[in-house]
């Protein structure tokens, strides 16, 4: 007779990821809600490896439901969420909640990989330790001092999702390294979906509509927190510090419905340029001053026009203006508008609007005195980036040499 364990005798796919401790530790299966241990199904440990793969759900699932012939699963709608995501982890990955401001809706979205909660995500029966402020961990106190604790964030709206991450090597890193992994998380939201969301609800003439970042927090602006919890081990912990520059502050905020759903991108090469032009078309809405954006929209375009290498304004209005022009003298009228946007010559003197800022020291509210006439502009050229974005969205599984045939083919008359 084996003198090994049960979690020794355990498949490769669980050893050296399960401590002892939390194989026997009692929990509730997230679906059913049934009490079970891990080690009550090690008899069976055939189920943990592929391609049953139970090891993926063990923390979460008794093996009935991850089989799906366990007790009937909850009808309750979204809100506690390791009910909601329990799917989703495992011994390596790990539940994420965080903060997000500016964001309005009637009841909890599912947005795709993250679920938002417009009145703070349940967490109820989890345990999730606040920092200690007399830690003998400097990184716990530098959380501490930060004023953030989980009553805090969860007076917010909230986003959840589940990471994979080293849940060791986080929590025993430095408050600096903390701070930087929840801007990683705050861009993961962004990626996933809030870019996506600033991209179709929000307008480059106004910053009234305007989501916050994942992480900050209204009631401290200084501040931004989040809290991650391990549901091998059932336990949580909570990190707090300044990790960003800025708040928005002008507007309410944007509401959004639960018939919104995440960007249709595909994981072509197209589909990360899309994403990456996303990326930017926020750094354009965020920018306070009116010249930095209009900087911020010009790099857009050029970006949209060859995302691999420097082109001349002549290729980059060329490429865009496909997009825009239905008839040859929309083609040529565009042509000349872009040289007006970009860089131009009348009688020895520059009139380009960029060559104006980049070159000549100039901002764009003394070249367009007017308010009026700057929305109208910005408005102007977030039609030109819309289309490329658009366009790009739809062809996101191709390759770039594939998306450039589609893209030569734009227009109903020759381009040369």
């Amino acid at each position: 007779m084996s003198d090994r364990s049960p979690l020794e005798n355990a498949k490769p796919a669980i050893l050296g990821q399960l401590r002892t401790e939390d194989a026997y530790a009692q929990r509730r299966c997230v679906r059913c809600g049934v009490s079970y241990a891990i080690e009550a199904f090690f008899d069976s440990v055939e189920y943990f490896a592929r391609p049953t793969n139970y090891a993926e759900g063990c923390v979460t699932h008794c093996l009935g439901c991850w089989l799906g012939v366990g007790g009937p699963e909850s009808t309750e709608e979204l809100g506690h969420a390791l009910r909601d995501l329990g799917s989703r982890l495992c011994l390596a990955t790990h539940l994420v909640v965080m903060p997000l401001v500016r964001v309005h809706s009637e009841s909890p979205i599912d947005l795709g990989k993250i679920i938002f909660y417009p009145f703070g995500a349940d967490l109820s029966g989890l345990a999730i330790d606040d920092p200690a402020p007399m830690s003998s961990s400097l990184s716990e106190v530098q959380s501490a001092a930060s004023g953030v604790d989980l009553k805090a964030i969860l007076q917010h709206p909230t986003v959840a999702f589940a990471a994979r991450f080293d849940w060791d090597a986080v929590l025993n890193s430095s408050h600096r390294a903390h701070m930087s992994f929840l801007r990683r998380l705050s861009r993961y939201v962004d990626e996933q979906c809030l870019d996506f969301v600033r991209y179709r609800y929000c307008r480059l003439d106004r910053a009234d509509f305007l989501p916050g970042r994942a992480g900050q927090l209204s009631s401290n602006p200084m501040m931004a927190g989040l809290v991650l919890y391990n549901a091998a081990r059932q336990t949580g912990r909570v990190f707090g510090g300044s990790a960003f520059t800025h708040l928005i502050v002008r507007g309410l905020g944007l509401d959004i419905e639960a018939s919104y759903h995440s960007a249709p991108l595909q994981n072509g090469e197209v589909g990360y340029i899309a994403r990456r032009a996303l990326s930017l078309y926020k750094a354009a809405l965020e920018a306070e001053d009116d010249s930095v954006k209009y900087m911020q929209v010009v790099a857009l375009m050029d970006f949209l026009a060859e995302p691999a290498k420097y082109v001349g304004s002549a290729d980059i209005a060329k490429a865009i203006i496909r997009y825009s022009a239905e008839t040859s003298e929309d083609y040529l009228r565009l042509k000349e508008r872009f040289a007006q946007l970009y860089g131009k010559q009348v009688e020895g003197r520059y009139v380009g609007i960029r060559t104006r800022i980049v070159h000549l020291g100039e901002n764009l509210e003394s070249i367009i005195p007017d308010e009026s006439d700057r929305t109208t502009l910005f408005r102007e050229i977030s039609q030109y980036v819309g289309k490329v974005i658009d366009h790009m969205i739809d062809h996101s599984a191709l390759d770039w040499d594939a998306y450039l045939e589609v893209r030569r083919k734009l227009g109903p008359f020759g381009l040369s």
